[in-house]
């Protein structure tokens, strides 16, 4: 069972990967600060490439957590077509959260979250058949 290691800090995980027996999972990997040079995105796809880790991609880009389904789609494609094209990593490696607020909230810009997640989710497994899919569904 791999360990899923989660870390705003590069030396972090790659310490964590070179003490860790097996496959570990990287969370956390977004567009939070973009993805050119210096983003932690830059940073820690290295370390993850080098060490053959899967990793949880958020949708989260520059504009923050994605709300709709349509936003959450165009935010986990470019992670996985950057993810498999510029990294050269197997889609099956790549765990996509399309996360959500608990609507238990009961904030009214909250209460299609879990909806829009769902048909994001639908839509994403249609799009790259081999991709994975993990959500905390207690917020659902």
């Amino acid at each position: 069972m791999p360990i899923i290691l989660d870390s705003t800090e590069p030396g972090v995980l790659a310490a964590g990967l070179e003490h860790l027996p097996g496959r570990c999972v990287i969370n956390s990997v977004n567009f939070e600060d973009g993805d050119g040079p210096g983003s932690r995105y830059q940073r820690v796809m290295p370390v993850v490439v080098e060490n053959g880790a899967g990793v949880v991609a958020l949708t989260i880009d520059e504009e923050g957590q994605a709300r709709t389904a349509e936003w959450k789609v165009r935010v986990a494609s470019r992670l996985i077509d950057d993810l498999v094209g510029a990294w050269g990593m197997d889609i099956g490696d790549i765990l996509v959260d399309c996360l959500t607020f608990p609507i238990a909230t009961g904030q009214q810009e909250t209460r299609r979250d879990g909806l829009e997640t769902i048909n994001a989710i639908a839509a994403i497994k249609k799009r790259y058949p081999g991709v994975r899919t993990t959500l905390g569904v207690s917020n659902i």
